[in-house]
């Protein structure tokens, strides 16, 4: 099959081979190639009739739906640029997102609206805002999929050049910045993850994975729309069946999804064969279970709004905890400095610049300053092992100096939470002296708090991580303070930490707001 350099030429030439096969479940409802075909088409029709201009920039605030893919199919047609948006986010992050892309045009779900209305208040830039799910009280255009619209046909010669999508970071380690990726950038990446994971056409997705994220996004919308896959778009954990045409269904999901699912699910659909996650870390102890019990493997992978964005995929399942190889068209590095690193040590992950991103929405000098001969460095601490799998250790700005010793706080927070009094932990390093050395710090959220105890943790601790990793303190706290997507916030729990410790010390600090 040819392969097209836009999401819409792609669908459009695999619709004319599977016209009326079924391409999309979203519980009760079946789409087939041609309905969301025939359904973007008139949709792609009413935004233009609706004064949307091609090769805009659209912001697209949905959950995960089939109106997320006829409309990301729309725009695609009308050679606009998609700006995914979590719909979870308040009107501060939304109107960054607007003001830094400078976004005319909003398609928001109407559940949403009051995000929206608070976000665009006092923005400028937004001329048009489109609901879905209803008419909106911010305006009277809404996409309404039931009803009839004239479709939208005429010449279209899509540039592999043009901008497709930009994908905004969490700005958990800094302002949110938008990562712009051009048709062939995000087609050609989709490409290579469906071949490494050799996706067969005959496979189903089952979509757990939220789509406005770019893993989803990546993975799973623009994976199916040009490869043909059936997608089963799945909110719940109970599991669907494996459909009766299908040659197997792969599993992807967040990885609180498989968390939820580990405690829920007694037995797995026959003909599900692995699950994918990414985008956070998924707890050692589940990816076991699962292996153990269904032999059923939970591969990770890596991604980044500043490249790929799909950069490593595993597929041993030997080798679970790694976060995988570089696709085949990605190149990566370990280095430290200009050197590379070898022998399994640790060192930061690197990707070569011709896998990033041509420009970002703003923070270009940031872009600037990661790159360093050729390489992009992500700020990541992984090793390699002999085998080319690369294992992730943590974020550089986590790494915590005692005593010239080096502490990634990941491994003893995994530990913390296998207490059973533990449901959240993070460890972060504060300064010990003026010589460079930090002292580790855990924030906790217990079950019980009246049982909550510092003694008994450091005991708890002892003989399963070395002793000078064992926190110096543990605070204790109703819930951990997240970002925008999620996240928890480890800059905001450190600059705490280091205030709470000032204040017991009698030193002069910042003020700070309590967590």
């Amino acid at each position: 099959m040819k392969f097209s350099m836009s999401l819409y030429s792609s669908f459009f030439q695999i619709t004319k081979q599977k016209h009326d096969k079924i391409f999309l479940t979203h519980g009760e409802q079946n789409d087939t190639y041609h309905d969301v075909l025939d359904k973007s088409l008139q949709i792609a029709g009413f935004l233009l009739d609706s004064g949307v201009k091609k090769r805009s920039r659209i912001a697209l605030m949905l959950p995960s739906s089939p109106e997320f893919f006829y409309i990301v199919l729309a725009l695609s047609r009308l050679e606009c640029t998609v700006v995914p948006v979590d719909p979870h986010f308040k009107a501060l992050a939304l109107r960054h997102v607007l003001s830094d892309a400078d976004i005319p045009v909003v398609i928001y779900h109407r559940d949403y609206e009051k995000s929206v209305a608070d976000a665009i208040d006092i923005l400028d830039n937004v001329k048009t805002v489109i609901s879905v799910g209803g008419k909106g009280e911010l305006s009277e255009l809404y996409i309404d999929t039931t009803l009839k619209h004239a479709l939208y046909g005429g010449p279209f010669n899509p540039d592999s050049q043009q901008e497709a999508v930009i994908f905004f970071s969490s700005g958990t380690s800094g302002p949110s910045r938008g990562g712009i990726f051009n048709n062939r950038q995000l087609l050609m990446n989709a490409q290579s993850f469906n071949e490494t994971m050799i996706l067969h056409e005959n496979e189903s997705l089952c979509a757990q994975f939220p789509l406005h994220h770019f893993w989803g996004f990546t993975t799973i919308l623009v994976s199916s729309l040009i490869k043909g896959n059936r997608v089963i778009l799945n909110q719940s954990t109970t599991l669907p069946s494996t459909p009766d045409d299908a040659k197997g269904m792969i599993l992807i999901g967040d990885t609180n999804y498989f968390e939820t699912l580990s405690e829920s699910v007694r037995e797995l659909p026959p003909g599900l064969l692995y699950g994918i996650t990414a985008g956070g870390h998924l707890k050692p102890d589940v990816q076991q279970w699962f292996y153990e019990t269904f032999h059923f493997p939970i591969f990770r992978g890596y991604g980044l709004i500043e490249a790929g964005p799909i950069i490593l995929i595993n597929n041993d399942e030997s080798k679970l905890r790694s976060i995988g190889i570089p696709l085949h068209n990605v190149s990566v590095s370990i280095r430290q400095e200009d050197a590379v690193v070898t022998d399994q040590k640790i060192g930061e992950l690197c990707i070569r610049k011709e896998s990033v991103v041509s420009g970002f929405t703003s923070g270009q000098e940031k872009l600037n300053e990661a790159l360093n001969k050729g390489w992009y460095h992500t700020g990541d601490l992984c090793y390699q092992d002999l085998d080319g799998y690369i294992y992730f250790v943590d974020r550089i700005e986590n790494r915590i100096r005692i005593n010239g010793f080096d502490m990634f706080p990941e491994s003893a927070e995994n530990i913390l939470k296998k207490h059973p009094n533990i449901r959240e932990a993070v460890i972060v390093g504060i300064p010990a002296d003026n010589r460079g050395n930090e002292k580790a710090i855990a924030y906790v959220v217990p079950d019980k708090l009246s049982q909550a105890d510092s003694e008994a943790l450091k005991e708890y601790l002892k003989g399963k991580i070395p002793r000078y990793q064992i926190p110096a303190d543990f605070i204790f706290l109703n819930h951990l303070p997240a970002g925008a997507t999620g996240k928890i916030a480890r800059q905001t729990i450190r600059r705490n930490a280091i205030h709470h410790n000032n204040k017991m010390n009698n030193l002069s600090s910042k003020p700070e707001d309590d967590l």
